[in-house]
């Protein structure tokens, strides 16, 4: 990926295969990134700035996802943070790869989501998952899905400023809420703390303040 090659070789990042410690990726490189993309927005259309620059990070997850001995490299982890602040679509492409049945939602899904938001297939499929999360027994968590992608979640908050870890908070609040383990609740308060007004936190902070748990665990 050429946009994220140049930005990555420029700041440092690169694929260690780090699954994050201290914040190691600094403001100029997140900054810089967010520009390069308008920039590519702007003249290639946003769809395919979206695909070229999200695109290889969003593969990386899906294959974390899948085997717990992957880790997202740094670079990987600047990418994603960044673009759920550019794009909530991306945010929502995580929780559904996440909350999604096995075979329900693979790599393209998952991109195919990150680049067309909108499309109406895309907007019923994601109404459809989230639905049958809050309302049918039967529908449980893959837990080794879900805790890999906590794991990663855990790894972009301690690897990104604080400025970029509220829609990762968010999520991994939603993931934990999914997974009905109550630690949801500090990581939705967090996401809060950087943005009062980040609804996914808000709705997995009052769910789980009335008592409201996934279908499956009642």
């Amino acid at each position: 990926m050429e946009h994220d090659e140049g930005l990555c070789a420029a700041s440092g990042l690169g694929n260690d295969g780090s699954c994050g410690g201290p914040p190691s990726i600094d403001m100029q490189w997140l900054e810089k990134f967010s520009a390069t993309y308008h920039q590519c927005a702007l003249s290639e259309g946003v769809q395919q700035a979206r695909k070229t620059m999200f695109a290889p990070a969003l593969v990386q997850w899906h294959k974390g996802l899948l085997d717990s001995s992957r880790c997202l490299s740094r670079n990987d982890m600047a990418v994603l943070g960044s673009a759920m602040s550019i794009t909530l679509a991306v945010r929502d492409a995580l929780i559904l790869s996440v909350v999604a049945r096995d075979g329900e939602c693979g790599e393209s899904s998952i991109i195919e989501y990150a680049v067309h938001p909108h499309d109406p297939n895309n907007v019923r499929h994601l109404y459809q998952v989230l639905d049958a999360a809050f309302n049918d027994r039967n529908v449980e968590p893959e837990m080794a899905r879900c805790h890999r992608a906590v794991r990663m979640l855990k790894g972009m908050l301690r690897s990104l400023p604080r400025q970029y870890t509220t829609q990762p908070s968010a999520v991994l609040a939603y993931a934990l809420w999914w997974m009905n383990d109550g630690s949801a609740l500090s990581y939705a308060r967090m996401a809060l703390e950087n943005d009062h007004e980040c609804t996914l936190a808000r709705i997995v902070g009052v769910a789980l303040e009335r008592d409201l748990h996934p279908a499956w665990s009642s």
